[in-house]
């Protein structure tokens, strides 16, 4: 009896790592079509920043199931931290996208370019955007890169 009772345990276990396994299969699947669709689609800087903030919000959610999935048992750490890396690459694009709009919409007001400000030591954010850009870096940016 307590062998059947083990060996049921065990088949149960298997099947939820096999479903766990295409789970993950079908989250990869889809972050590499929506790339796949980014990169023949480049939209716009207020489509870019609202596109980022919905990556935003789902990396946030699937981080927050994995962490209560990790509580239970169900999942290991490294899927954790990978679900907590994905998070962070969308935090930052979605910081880029807004420093990108913000830069933007100051160039035309200000008559010269970010980069032109960058090029006579400007500030933090100009530094953020001379790495964005392939123009030339400020020597503060250089020394902290």
């Amino acid at each position: 009896m307590v062998g059947q009772l083990q060996g049921n345990l065990d088949l149960q276990k298997g099947k939820q790592d096999e479903l766990l396994q295409n789970y993950r299969k079908a989250v990869l699947s889809g972050f590499a079509d929506v790339e796949k669709c980014a990169r023949r689609h480049p939209p716009d800087g207020v489509a870019r920043e609202a596109a980022s903030a919905t990556w935003v919000t789902s990396s946030q959610r699937a981080f927050d199931i994995s962490e209560q999935r990790l509580r239970e048992g169900t999942v290991d750490l490294v899927t954790v931290l990978q679900t907590q890396q994905t998070l962070y690459q969308a935090q930052d694009v979605l910081a880029q996208a807004r420093l990108r709009a913000r830069a933007g919409d100051r160039e035309p007001l200000s008559g010269r370019s970010v980069a032109a400000g960058c090029e006579a030591g400007g500030s933090l954010q100009c530094t953020v955007n001379c790495r964005s850009r392939s123009g030339p870096r400020p020597a503060a940016a250089v020394a902290t890169s």
